[in-house]
């Protein structure tokens, strides 16, 4: 195996480990801990630069764990999309309660019109 392989190995275990870890932080809920992790993948990856494609295509030998890092990810960006849909829902309905509960309590503003001949 070549010192690029080797190398690669090593990052595409790095990038599999942290997503694995932003999946963790997703499920829990805790956004704080997903932004920090989102931050390192960023730095591991810009790090690595030099021996990633296209400067330095994939070599055969990490072929497995490309394809491996690329299923997690796709995951990882599923979950997230599901869980940003699912925000946006609640944050829907909370806006509907607030709104009704305003008019509720008559201070929601009211709009009148009039029709003028």
């Amino acid at each position: 195996m070549t010192n690029t392989a080797i190398a690669q190995r090593e990052l595409l275990h790095r990038l599999l480990g942290l997503t694995g870890q932003q999946k963790q932080a997703l499920d829990a809920g805790d956004a704080t801990r997903l932004n920090t992790l989102a931050k390192m993948r960023a730095k591991v990856i810009s790090d690595a630069a030099a021996i990633l494609p296209p400067v330095v295509a994939w070599e055969p030998e990490v072929a497995d764990l490309v394809s491996a890092l690329q299923r997690s990810t796709a995951g990882l960006q599923q979950s997230t999309g599901a869980r940003m849909a699912a925000v946006r829902r609640q944050l829907v309905q909370l806006t509907k309660g607030s709104s009704a509960a305003k008019y509720l309590t008559g201070t929601f503003p009211l709009y009148q019109s009039s029709w003028k001949a």
